[in-house]
């Protein structure tokens, strides 16, 4: 894509006016991740007047319309020997906010080359003694910065805490083990837990706090689970009785994730086992109003999908015949009334 214009019609004073800088011509090459301003007849173009520019047509990156201009002799009195260059975004504005954070309609300045954009000097001298100046002609290129934000880490982060103990505030005992947590975290993650730590309940000042008919692996895979949103690696022989533990516990301490994943892991274990029952509760569990779109985006899905592709079809089969089901009750209503 390549965008130009002739200075006489974009060359414009800073405070107001038209400038003819000759022939000369000036364009845009768009390239992947970067624009180039290319200046043809450079030497016609220092005809300008200080503080003149020639601007290009707009391109757009980001969704936000950005220019370059271009300063042949300066962008102020003061850089006269220079060579300046603005590339800065249209869409930009500073505002002025009132008492509730709303901007204030009648102060802003809009186009404001500060707020975001970039601003680039270069000596007139020693650009023209240099031998990127060839055959009168001047490429300034802009790259375009790609900032790559890594995928979150604090599950992991929350697991060594929660590993290491350190300034731990509770401690639970659960068959015979003791497990050091943070009343903080738990409250977050589980109203039981919250009602418990922080209510009024006995053990809001409790220290030590123990755990009757769960086993300490189970209550380990739990507090693995409220600190990092997963399951700890198992094998899959201990999955078989994990599953049915967690959840139990699960509803035990209102873990409603928690327990939409080891119902996935127990259906994939019914399949395999010929569990037919047990398979048609997992099946109607997920198809419940609100569970289907949640489990859908957790891990336990994904293995669900390469382990048991036939369960998919068991899946939606279940789900169309329990919104038929809901559309003829609802008919039914309907005609009655």
């Amino acid at each position: 894509m390549s965008n130009s214009s002739s200075p006489s019609a974009a060359a414009a004073g800073i405070g107001g006016g038209a400038s003819s800088a000759g022939s000369c011509s000036t364009s845009i090459i768009t390239e992947a991740g970067s624009h180039v301003l290319r200046v043809e007849c450079y030497s016609a173009t220092k005809r300008l007047g200080v503080g003149k520019f020639i601007e290009l047509n707009a391109f757009i990156v980001g969704g936000l319309s950005w220019v370059f201009r271009y300063y042949p002799n300066g962008d102020n009195k003061g850089s006269t020997n220079w060579i300046a260059v603005d590339v800065f975004c249209l869409d930009s504005k500073d505002e002025i906010l009132d008492k509730e954070g709303e901007p204030a309609p009648r102060f802003y300045a809009a186009r404001n080359t500060k707020v975001r954009g970039s601003h680039w000097y270069g000596l007139r001298s020693e650009l023209e003694e240099s031998e990127y100046l060839g055959d009168d002609c001047l490429n300034i290129k802009c790259e375009q910065q790609r900032v790559t934000v890594p995928p979150s880490d604090l599950h992991q982060d929350l697991g060594r805490l929660l590993l290491s103990g350190k300034g731990g505030d509770v401690v639970f005992e659960v068959g015979g083990e003791r497990f050091t947590a943070h009343r903080n975290i738990l409250a977050a993650r589980s109203s039981v837990f919250g009602a418990e730590l922080f209510g009024p309940m006995k053990e809001k000042t409790a220290a030590h706090i123990q755990i009757q008919d769960m086993e300490s692996n189970v209550f380990r895979a739990l507090l693995h689970f409220m600190y990092t949103d997963s399951l700890p690696a198992m094998e899959e022989a201990e999955e078989i009785v994990m599953a049915q533990h967690l959840l139990v516990a699960a509803d035990m301490y209102d873990l409603k994730r928690l327990k939409l994943i080891t119902v996935a892991t127990t259906l994939v274990l019914a399949e395999q086992h010929a569990c037919l029952l047990l398979k048609d509760y997992c099946l109607q569990f997920l198809v419940s109003p609100g569970n289907l779109k949640p489990i859908m985006e957790t891990d336990e899905y994904r293995h669900l999908k390469s382990s048991c592709p036939s369960l998919l079809q068991d899946l939606l089969d279940k789900f169309a015949t329990c919104k038929l089901v809901y559309w003829i009750n609802n008919l039914n209503a309907l005609h009655q009334y």
